[in-house]
């Protein structure tokens, strides 16, 4: 997500996962609760690109070329509902309607656009996020998922080197008593996720999901400590489950399933060793690992 967008996790602890040691995860946990979480800024963000030099190179003799950057605008985003408090949302920094972009995307210098051409996405995990962008003129637009209005401010003028305040209010759209957000197949570091954990949990309170379930390729992780960590137990569910990934029978999602840590893979279940390689055998076991109530 560095070069694509940013992301409201915690800067400067690492990255969460799976397959960290145990105090390299304790530590990721615990920043959040000591840092600034809308200060960070990854790497060279928001730089941009410089314009190029023409220079002579005559043999037997040294040239030292300076070559500037300007720094990157600081777009401070805050998202709010209509009472005021923050919500985790997705916002995009987008070129003007009618406005291509001026200088395209150059794959020779590692640049790449989002999803969607946005110059910048950014998923607010806490509702505020300080975004590094070029500096240039934007329509800075942020959304949260089907249950609000998106909001919208057009022509919004970034200056290298300096700050520009822009606060969006998200106005519920329908109301769903009774009903759940609910994503039941999502992947993460684990195997075919391109995203951390903590991207995959900002970007589902972003997307005002109210339950997620981890579904990586026959391996249990359970996010729950990370969630709680971020400051999103009060928005997001965390549910583990497992893609159990057969050769022959298929590929099939089952939670809620109990992390074993100790385990192999987090306890997921082994169907390369059942006894009797059937289909019915495999079901039994998916049963009897989620229960009657799984599923």
């Amino acid at each position: 997500a560095g070069r694509r967008g940013q992301c409201g996790r915690q800067g400067g602890a690492g990255q969460a996962g799976a397959q960290a040691r145990a105090d390299q995860h304790a530590t990721v946990l615990a920043a959040y609760g000591t840092a600034d979480p809308t200060a960070e800024a990854p790497l060279a963000d928001g730089y941009g690109r410089g314009d190029p030099v023409d220079v002579a190179l005559v043999e037997g003799t040294d040239l030292v070329q300076d070559l500037v950057l300007s720094p990157p605008a600081r777009l401070v985003v805050r998202v709010r509902d209509e009472g005021g408090d923050p919500l985790p949302a997705v916002v995009h920094v987008r070129f003007p309607a009618g406005v291509s972009d001026p200088r395209p995307a150059d794959g020779r210098l590692g640049e790449r656009r989002p999803y969607g051409g946005a110059r910048k996405t950014a998923w607010l995990r806490t509702g505020e996020l300080v975004v590094p962008v070029p500096a240039g003129t934007y329509d800075v637009e942020a959304h949260r998922g089907f249950r609000h209005d998106a909001a919208r401010v057009d022509g919004v003028e970034l200056t290298a080197g300096e700050d520009t305040d822009v606060e969006l209010t998200l106005p519920a759209a329908v109301e769903t008593p009774g009903w759940l957000a609910f994503d039941p197949h999502l992947h993460g570091p684990a195997n075919d996720g391109r995203v951390s954990m903590e991207e995959r949990v900002v970007g589902s309170a972003a997307h005002d999901l109210d339950v997620q379930v981890s579904t990586d390729h026959d391996q249990a992780i359970d996010y729950g400590p990370l969630v709680d960590a971020m400051g999103l137990d009060d928005r997001l569910l965390p549910l583990a489950g497992v893609e159990v990934s057969t050769v022959l029978r298929g590929h099939f999602c089952i939670f809620p399933i109990d992390v074993d840590p100790e385990a192999p893979n987090g306890g997921a279940p082994t169907w390369w060793l059942l006894e009797e390689p059937s289909t019915p055998a495999l079901f039994d076991d998916m049963r009897s690992r989620v229960g009657e109530d799984g599923v």
